[in-house]
């Protein structure tokens, strides 16, 4: 614990990079769908640990805490559904995921694309999962040490717009990729738990670093996974629900730092439910 003693600093690098990037979280696509038509939002906060002491090549980010989420699915037949989902972030949820890591002041982050469910259920039990691909348009930036900034092994956290400057910045598509599956009991026309597990893909860079590069140096290649857990409450008659979930993000390092885990992630959900209900008898009822 000796950055409780010193304080939090990073490298006097040449270079410092950062990115607007989302923050992994629970999935949407195992959910029970009893209608039609499927359109629902969701506001999700997922915690991020901030890196003390980064070093040489590790990744600074701004990570997008708060995300507003937004999806629609279409029942095709009895066990598919495809579907769209978007994101949108701004960084003035974000937080650094490094010491000394480049504001995005302003920014947004946001991304759309496709998905495809399957789902089976009976009177008291529903497997499900699916496949989404989202393409996440990021913002990132580059910055430059200023000439005649002092020769330091390592700089305080807030002398970068002091000792840098911005040299370069820009915005990338990069396709982030979800896995999905999970189980539900239905516990009661009414009221649904729910359990599943992702397998991932999210953003990184190399943020600290004495070497000019080309453009972001953001690759989408890091895999994770992140177990959840929740439930769902509905009015059937009318189709609407509300729903809470949390979410426990594994392996996603450039959100962690040495042993040190976040505490995790929180979505709530609304949604409707239009059409009829293809289950029920002469497509009515729950």
């Amino acid at each position: 614990m000796l950055w409780l003693v010193v304080g939090a600093c990073a490298p006097a690098t040449q270079y410092r990079r950062g990115a607007l990037v989302p923050t992994p979280r629970g999935d949407s696509l195992v959910h029970t769908q009893r209608r039609q038509v499927e359109l629902s939002g969701a506001v999700a906060f997922t915690d991020v640990d901030q890196d003390p002491l980064p070093s040489y090549g590790d990744p600074a980010l701004q990570a997008a805490r708060t995300t507003f989420l937004g999806q629609a699915r279409l029942r095709v037949g009895k066990y598919l559904r495809l579907g769209a989902q978007g994101f949108f972030s701004h960084a003035s949820f974000a937080a650094p995921t490094a010491a000394g890591t480049p504001p995005m002041n302003g920014q947004r982050v946001w991304g759309l694309g496709p998905q495809l469910s399957f789902h089976f259920r009976d009177a008291r039990w529903a497997f499900g999962g699916g496949f989404s691909l989202t393409l996440a348009s990021v913002p990132w930036t580059a910055w430059q040490r200023r000439d005649g900034a002092p020769e330091l092994v390592n700089e305080p956290v807030d002398t970068v717009i002091e000792r840098y400057e911005e040299v370069r910045r820009g915005r990338e598509v990069h396709p982030l990729v979800t896995i999905g599956v999970g189980a539900t009991w239905i516990a009661h026309p009414a009221f649904e738990a729910f359990v599943g597990l992702t397998l991932q893909s999210s953003l990184t860079n190399i943020g600290f670093d004495d070497q000019e590069r080309h453009g972001s140096t953001l690759q989408s290649d890091n895999v994770g996974m992140a177990p959840f857990v929740g439930i769902t409450a509905r009015a059937p008659g009318a189709g609407v629900y509300v729903r809470a979930q949390y979410d426990y993000p594994l392996a996603f390092e450039q959100f962690t730092w040495g042993g040190a885990r976040s505490w995790g992630g929180v979505m709530a959900s609304v949604g409707v439910e239009l059409g009829p209900n293809p289950d029920a008898p002469l497509g009515l009822g729950l």
